[in-house]
């Protein structure tokens, strides 16, 4: 699902999350659950495209900003009697906020009302927001971003251009074509070329005495080829620029000014998505647990899209940390790990039982304390 969502937010800059528990009829009198009921039940987390959050309205609410309408476009498939063909129908989920609780309610053409339904967490109790949460390429608020590969998209449609008119001069240029000069009368030389001129060596014509004939093929054009290039390495940058991180030796006035633009626009996708399924996990816990474990519940993707590389340099200075007590033998082997020094799958026990059937390493000895002088024989 997070990798579904980082590659729409990257498509169109928006998606979203649900949060929603299987309806369960209870049998009269019974208020809650039974474990059997719920060991067949479970929270689920529904991720939703950005086509397919059709409304949105936001209020400000004791004065914070929150989400009071959402409305979802669905897909649902009718199968026919014999269940080998089905009709695709839509249907519109509405999550509203009113007096403070959440409610919802699915409408279709054959239920254009909807039943308002009213979901609750382990408890018993109401929520008190929608259990929608968004994310997009700048910000988690309901707001529209700005699609990363919206400027990609736009010069590939140009590069596509120039590819046609580069293919086109190729294809017209590349066609040799024969021009005649001759001083026979058309009517005489259709007589003595019934069949008229044919391109090669296996047959002969008749020019009179004054006629030649010349080959001509044009060079294509390289003005066309060359805009492609341009717009290749144009796309490159565009792509570098959603990837990596802003670096090199600036100024903090400098970081500062370019660290909204410059700053790498997959890892802000990840962090927002991330933080956007953190959120829903919450909400799932809610149902299931009825209580937030905040602390306990982590869930972060990966921002690192580049191999780490450690020089001989940067594992003395490692070992030179791990020396002067600085880091642990445990971070120093953690760095080597990321660095592709340690095999990944290595684990610090593995190293340690490798270590054991090892000879000792000689090494030079320590430097005395300096409250004890060496011996020095005068002989």
């Amino acid at each position: 699902m997070s990798k579904e969502a980082t590659g729409e937010c990257l498509d169109t800059g928006r998606g979203g999350f649900l949060v929603d528990f299987p309806k369960i009829k209870l049998p009269e009198g019974q208020a809650s659950l039974t474990v059997a009921q719920a060991s067949k039940s479970r929270a689920y987390i529904q991720f939703y495209c950005a086509e397919s959050i059709v409304n949105w309205r936001e209020d400000v609410i004791d004065g914070v900003r929150r989400l009071v309408l959402v409305v979802l476009h669905e897909k649902i498939n009718e199968p026919s009697a014999d269940g080998f063909e089905f009709t695709a129908k839509d249907q519109y989920r509405a999550l509203m906020l009113k007096d403070g609780r959440y409610v919802q309610s699915v409408h279709s053409a054959d239920d254009p009302e909807g039943e308002e339904v009213e979901p609750k967490d382990k408890s018993g109790k109401p929520f008190d927001h929608i259990l929608f949460h968004f994310f997009g390429s700048e910000n988690n608020d309901a707001s529209i971003d700005k699609a990363p590969l919206e400027d990609l998209a736009e010069v590939n449609i140009l590069h596509y251009g120039n590819s046609a008119t580069v293919e086109e001069s190729g294809f017209i240029s590349s066609q040799p074509t024969l021009f005649i000069t001759t001083d026979i009368q058309p009517d005489e030389f259709v007589k003595l070329n019934p069949n008229g001129m044919h391109i090669g060596s296996r047959r002969g014509h008749n020019l009179g005495k004054s006629g030649t004939a010349i080959m001509l093929q044009a060079n294509e054009t390289q003005l066309a080829r060359e805009l492609m290039k341009d717009k290749e390495a144009q796309m490159l940058m565009i792509g570098a620029r959603i990837v990596q991180q802003g670096g090199g030796a600036e100024t903090a006035e400098a970081v500062r000014i370019r660290y909204s633009s410059d700053n790498s626009v997959l890892g802000t996708i990840a962090g927002n998505v991330s933080e956007a399924i953190r959120l829903a996990l919450f909400d799932a816990q809610r149902f299931m647990m009825g209580t937030v474990d905040e602390t306990g519940t982590v869930f972060w993707l990966n921002q690192e899209f580049f191999d780490q590389i450690m020089d001989a340099q940067a594992i003395l200075a490692q070992m030179q940390l791990w020396q002067q007590g600085v880091i642990a033998k445990k971070d120093l082997r953690t760095n080597l790990r990321q660095a592709g020094v340690l095999e990944s799958d290595r684990t610090d026990d593995d190293i340690d039982a490798d270590r054991e059937d090892e000879a000792p390493v000689v090494g030079s000895e320590p430097n005395p304390p300096a409250d004890q002088k060496p011996v020095v024989n005068d002989e």
